[in-house]
């Protein structure tokens, strides 16, 4: 197993595949230990629904990446070709058994928008398959890159379509948020595996993908696989849902994920972390500790796909299997889907 990343820049597909090969031998193993974790908090009386976020102010999201609140926003309108554009993201993954592209779509026929991300992989016997994109929020890969300390509360909104093409039950990671201690000369990289306690490790990563499916016992849903400082073993820890969402192919679903790290001084447990899926709350933890020191910030977030090796032979180059990503934004405050006539 892969123990530690390399230093530096490194491309994000060298980091799934470093968090994947740890997280390969554990996924069903924890998964089925933490299936029987307590339920989230029960949802305090009318928060069924998400509140009314900022999106509401700017129908089909038109001028809401400006808003004062809005940390970073990409509709992949503005790409050129298959690359972003200069300072939007720090690594695209498109090499190997994987590709991010730009194509054509939109999640309804009035858009908005013209086009999406497709994060399209293939097998490859015995190896892992990886793509996607990754954006540091604050200092991440050390401390002179300029970006300051990061975040304490962030709120992330996408939409998410999985190809008709796809296979439930596949085990696939998917979207990592976290950060890292630039205190320390060897805290881990976000989505790095197999720690039993991240809090001596310097990090802690938090990630959103789909669980079940296929000849799983549980329908295809959405999930938290969370490295906290109390997780129960060496892998992520699955939280039961309050309403599981199940996920049915070629639709797309609206998804905000909000995390709020906890207290540090004094140490407290009282991380936050949600998921509304369709402005519907489907999962929701508040009792969580991210961190034990309070340098430790969000200060990366990645779109991706991982596959383990055993990827279904179908899938080729010519015939990749691919999940599909628009209107993406990063916020301070609650977003909530894309307002006006969709």
């Amino acid at each position: 197993m892969r123990k530690t990343a390399a230093p530096g820049a490194h491309a994000l597909g060298a980091l799934l595949l470093a968090a994947g090969a740890a997280i390969a031998a554990g996924l069903v193993l924890g998964t089925l230990l933490n299936a029987a974790s307590e339920e989230g908090a029960p949802v305090p009386a009318g928060t069924g629904k998400a509140a009314a976020g900022l999106a509401t102010k700017y129908p089909n999201d038109v001028g809401l990446a400006k808003d004062p609140d809005v940390i970073f926003a990409d509709d992949f309108e503005s790409w050129e070709g298959n690359t972003p554009l200069a300072g939007r993201w720090n690594n695209v993954s498109s090499e190997g058994t994987g590709r991010a592209l730009i194509v054509p779509g939109a999640v309804t026929a009035t858009g908005p928008g013209k086009s999406i991300l497709e994060l399209a992989c293939w097998q490859e016997p015995q190896k892992s398959t990886s793509a996607g994109l990754s954006k540091h929020l604050g200092n991440y890969d050390n401390a002179n890159e300029g970006l300051g300390e990061g975040y304490e509360e962030v709120y992330i909104r996408y939409y998410q379509k999985f190809d008709p093409g796809y296979t439930p039950g596949v085990q696939n990671h998917g979207s990592l948020l976290g950060g890292r201690d630039l205190t320390r000369s060897d805290s881990r990289w976000v989505g790095m595996a197999d720690t039993t306690d991240v809090a001596s490790q310097g990090y802690y990563s938090a990630c959103l993908q789909p669980y079940g499916g296929g000849q799983s016992r549980q329908p295809f849903h959405w999930g938290f696989y969370s490295y906290h400082c109390d997780k129960p073993g060496r892998w992520g820890d699955y939280f039961k849902p309050i309403k599981m969402a199940t996920i049915d192919l070629d639709r797309w679903y609206c998804l905000e994920w909000h995390l709020k790290l906890n207290s540090a001084e004094p140490l407290k447990a009282d991380a936050v972390e949600e998921l509304w899926v369709d402005g519907e709350l489907s999962i929701r933890k508040d009792d969580l500790r991210y961190r034990k020191v309070p340098q430790l910030k969000i200060t990366f977030i990645s779109l991706g796909t991982y596959y383990h090796p055993g990827l279904p032979e179908k899938y080729t180059a010519e015939n990749p299997i691919k999940v599909y990503y628009d209107n993406l934004v990063i916020a301070r405050k609650p977003i909530g889907p894309v307002a006006g006539s969709r």
